[in-house]
């Protein structure tokens, strides 16, 4: 489904015809974006649809006027040094339906953009640039909290700041080498030598006279 801003609209402020023209636009390739109740100069279109590599459309109820719309949103994109950034044709068309033709809105969109010059804008990003000029503050501050966490993350979001690297663990401590056996000289002199056998003079006197 398409990326709807806001997701639910003031209470009142729009008809069934229009709900309903929104609803069948909503179920757009969620390559699409949709911008619901615009004020664009003078025109005041029910959705402003965006895809990256098709353009944007003006979509609302007839007989609605929608003709200012168009040059109203390319003085304001000139006004912004839209075309600075990114350079090319950006094709804009504006459609029309009936309220009991909304089911054909499909077809009037692909005969809409048919008709146009095709977009030529090498940068994809444009698109995110539109919908940031068209986004107004209550887009999100009008949809229920219940809502926005079943829509999912915004691919519009400004990104967070890169987070700090993880440090590494510390590689694991070298045990100690076992200390080597003492060597042979090490050893307690008393234990390395036998005693020598006493002298004849230290013998016992009995035992060495007749």
């Amino acid at each position: 489904m398409a990326q709807v801003f806001p997701l639910t609209a003031p209470e009142g402020a729009v008809d069934e015809a229009e709900g309903a023209l929104v609803a069948t636009l909503a179920a757009l390739p969620e390559e699409w974006i949709l911008l619901r109740q615009r004020r664009i100069g003078d025109a005041a279109p029910a959705a402003v649809l965006v895809h990256p590599g098709i353009g944007v459309a003006l979509v609302d109820l007839a007989p609605d006027p929608l003709a200012a719309g168009q040059p109203a949103l390319r003085a304001r994109l000139e006004q912004e040094g839209f075309g600075r950034f990114f350079p090319g044709e950006l094709s804009i068309v504006t459609v029309a339906v009936a309220a009991e033709e909304i089911d054909a809105v499909g077809e009037r969109l692909e005969a809409a953009f048919g008709a146009a010059p095709r977009l030529a804008i090498d940068d994809p990003d444009w698109a995110d640039a539109v919908v940031e000029l068209l986004l107004q503050p209550e887009d999100v501050a009008m949809a229920p909290v219940g809502e926005i966490a079943d829509a999912g993350p915004n691919p519009h979001a400004v990104p967070p700041p890169y987070a700090e690297p993880v440090p590494a663990p510390p590689p694991p401590r070298a045990q100690p080498e076992p200390e080597p056996p003492p060597r042979a000289a090490e050893l307690n002199w008393r234990e390395q030598a036998p005693e020598p056998p006493p002298r004849a003079a230290e013998l016992n006197w009995r035992e060495q006279a007749p």
